[in-house]
């Protein structure tokens, strides 16, 4: 299982780049499976992360209903 610690690191690249601030993450059980939902602030204001296990990152979308896969981070 990836660390709080571990998502920063990976993360934190893609972050400086886009201007946005990691708040922090947590553990949670999502379809039998472990994620990390991570939340993240910026101009457009606060909102969700996720990486899986197989450190695949996703964003959530304005809406909030689906989630958006980011390929190079």
């Amino acid at each position: 299982m990836l660390s709080s610690f571990e998502v920063e690191k990976l993360t934190e690249r893609f972050f400086e780049e886009k201007s946005l601030h990691f708040e922090g993450c947590f553990p949670v059980t999502e379809k039998n499976e472990t994620v990390m939902r991570i939340y993240v602030w910026g101009v457009q204001g606060r909102f969700m992360m996720k990486m899986k296990q197989d450190r695949s990152l996703f964003s959530q979308s304005k809406d909030r209903k689906r989630w958006i896969p980011i390929k190079n981070y």
